[in-house]
């Protein structure tokens, strides 16, 4: 009788990760955790989520909001992208049922202690990509040297690119692609834990050293 209700469990579980749902897609500017669109059926394994994020670049603020179809692994997901001048912040929150509602998602804390890792830091609002030699400390939970590069396209066009100090947890979710709207967003990531730190820094000044001195004649 147990290993009947055993199996029994296990297979619900199993139809219900399988089973595709119908989740609301949308999308809002601004500071409002609510945004109304169409319902899409969503691919098997996906669930119903919702993602907030805010942008402060170059002088400007953004805020957004949107509501799709997402990966199980992006549920709860909650990082931060710090940059001169600027910063990246992004939370998802999910449900697992037909036309459901999410919480809304809750952003991250600012890191305030150093946590030894300098990072490149620069930004465009006209390209997907940047590169500088100036530089940022990293701290708290931002330990990863990250390029993040949206490309919009549809009913609006925009490029923006952000090189700084990253989440782990922004890193994990990886490259992207959304759709809302008549607007795809493509976002690339491209993420390293070894930065400009300062150990590394006199490290290489000594190899540096060493090699001119075995060149001298």
């Amino acid at each position: 009788m147990g290993t009947l209700i055993t199996l029994t469990c296990i297979l619900s579980t199993l139809i219900a990760v399988g089973h595709a749902i119908h989740c609301t897609v949308c999308r809002s500017e601004g500071g409002d955790f609510t945004c109304s669109g169409d319902d899409k059926e969503c691919g098997r394994d996906y669930v119903c989520a919702s993602t907030s994020t805010i942008t402060v670049m170059e002088g400007l603020s953004t805020k957004s909001f949107s509501r799709t179809c997402a990966r199980r692994n992006n549920c709860g997901a909650s990082g931060s992208i710090v940059f001169q001048g600027g910063y990246f912040k992004t939370a998802t929150s999910c449900c697992t049922s037909d036309y459901c509602t999410p919480t809304s998602p809750i952003l991250p804390q600012d890191g305030i202690r150093r946590n030894g890792l300098t990072c490149r830091s620069c930004t465009s609002l006209e390209s997907n990509w940047c590169h500088t030699k100036e530089t940022i400390d990293c701290t708290g939970d931002e330990n990863r040297c990250i390029l993040q590069t949206d490309v919009y396209s549809g009913k609006k066009y925009a490029k923006m690119a952000m090189r700084g100090c990253g989440t782990k947890a922004i890193c994990d979710l990886g490259s992207q692609t959304f759709s809302f709207g008549g607007v795809s967003l493509s976002r690339e990531i491209t993420c390293t834990s070894h930065g400009l730190s300062l150990h590394a820094n006199v490290l290489l000044v000594a190899i540096v050293a060493l090699l001119a001195h075995r060149l001298m004649p």
